[in-house]
C-alpha cells in the first residue's frame, strides 16, 4: 500500500473537522484555538510527508503530528481545560432522522464520553469515531494494543449503563 500526496485542499478537506473535534476531545476550549490547532497540525503534516513511511495507513501519522500539538499547546499553558461533561456535546451532530428514543440514548452516552478521564474519552473518540483499530490507537497513545482494547471493553461497558442496557 503506497500513500500518495493529495493537494492541500484535499486534505485539508479530509481532516480539518476531524482535527478541529480532537482538539476539543484533548481539553481545548477556545473555538478559535481549536481551529487554529487542526489547520496548523495539517501544514505541519503536509509539509513533513516526505517523512512518512507510506507502508502505513495515514490517519494515525496525521493524528499523531495533531497530538503533538495540542499537547505542547495545552502544556504551554495557553489551553484551558474543558469541563467533564461538556466534550460530549462536540463531538458529533444529532441524526435528524433518529427516533426520539435513539436521540436519547446518543445523548446520555455523549454526556457518559464527557464524563470520563481524558485518555478514555481520546480512545473513544480514536476507535467509534475515526474508526483506528486498538494497535493504531495504541501507537499513537503510547499504549499496547491489549491495554487499548481491555479501556475500550471498559468505555463500552460504562457506555451500555449509561443508556440503560446492561442489566
Amino acid at each position: 500500500m503506497s500513500v500518495e500526496l493529495p493537494d492541500f485542499p484535499t486534505f485539508q478537506k479530509t481532516y480539518y473537522r476531524r482535527l478541529y473535534v480532537y482538539a476539543s476531545v484533548l481539553g481545548v476550549r477556545s473555538e478559535a484555538d481549536r481551529e487554529d490547532l487542526a489547520h496548523d497540525a495539517l501544514v505541519r503534516a503536509y509539509l513533513s510527508f516526505g517523512t512518512y513511511d507510506r507502508s502505513r495507513p495515514l490517519t494515525p501519522w496525521v493524528y499523531a503530528i495533531a497530538r503533538n500539538s495540542i499537547i505542547d499547546f495545552l502544556r504551554a499553558g495557553k489551553g484551558v481545560p474543558v469541563p467533564a461533561g461538556e466534550v460530549g456535546e462536540q463531538v458529533s451532530g444529532d441524526d435528524p432522522a433518529a427516533t426520539a428514543e435513539t436521540r436519547d440514548r446518543v445523548s446520555r452516552a455523549r454526556r457518559e464520553i464527557g464524563r470520563m478521564p481524558e485518555r478514555d474519552r481520546e480512545i473513544a473518540m480514536l476507535v467509534f469515531f475515526e474508526s483506528l483499530s486498538a494497535a493504531e490507537t495504541g501507537r499513537l497513545l503510547g499504549m499496547p494494543s491489549a491495554t487499548v482494547r481491555w479501556r475500550l471493553a471498559e468505555i463500552r461497558r460504562r457506555l451500555r449503563r449509561a443508556c440503560g442496557e446492561d442489566t
